[in-house]
């Protein structure tokens, strides 16, 4: 038992010893420059701020970058608080917040790229990020003698133009509930068409009628 004690004791002796030998070469070691990147996320529609916005910085593309590199991962992140400031303190900028577009700093619109944001060593840059509030479309289905319709399907539906052809997409869907109510949530700005349809009345792909009956605005 004796021996066990002494072998512990001299273990540990000698492991501290190899640390403090190693302690000048640690401390000389030059401490890496950073930059700071602070600011504030703001509702853009009514100027207030967006509290739990989820920031990312990620590095910009170089002009030897390839489709292999992967240069739009997140590598620093941070959320802001509950008056929608943030802190990066190691330095494009990228913003994801439930019920806001997401969005990049600068970017001129949605899914369009931001501006790149150079930083030197010890630099501090503070900056407003506004992000645009999706949309909601709610309302209930009823029928001619004003009863409630259960288990409608409820789309709403945005018609555009690509390569001259007129093209619809279907952003949201559900049906709507026992009381004939229905909700659709998480639509970026724009004009929509609100379709309704019984079981399987009306085929999947139709298409609203080109008159503006029916045509909801959200901006």
């Amino acid at each position: 038992m004796k021996r066990t004690l002494l072998l512990h004791f001299v273990l540990l002796l000698s492991t501290l010893v190899c640390s403090l030998g190693q302690g000048p070469e640690t401390q000389n070691a030059e401490v890496p420059r950073r930059a700071t990147l602070t600011g504030r996320v703001l509702n853009a529609a009514s100027g207030e701020p967006v509290k739990k916005a989820h920031l990312a910085l990620s590095k910009a593309e170089s002009a030897g970058s390839t489709d292999a590199d992967d240069s739009s991962a997140p590598e620093f992140a941070a959320t802001s608080n509950a008056e929608g400031y943030f802190i990066f303190e190691h330095v494009r900028l990228a913003a994801q917040r439930n019920g806001f577009v997401g969005t990049e700093y600068g970017a001129p619109g949605a899914d369009r790229a931001g501006t790149v944001i150079t930083l030197a060593a010890d630099q501090k840059f503070d900056l407003t990020l506004k992000m645009v509030p999706l949309g909601v479309i709610a309302g209930r289905v009823l029928d001619a003698d004003g009863d409630a319709v259960s288990g409608a399907t409820i789309s709403a539906i945005r018609v555009f133009f690509a390569n001259g052809k007129r093209q619809i997409e279907r952003l949201s869907r559900m049906r709507s509930n026992d009381l004939g109510d229905y909700r659709l949530y998480d639509l970026p700005p724009g004009r929509y068409y609100l379709a309704a349809a019984i079981a399987s009345s009306a085929p999947e792909d139709s298409q609203p009628a080109d008159d503006d009956s029916g045509l909801i605005y959200y901006q």
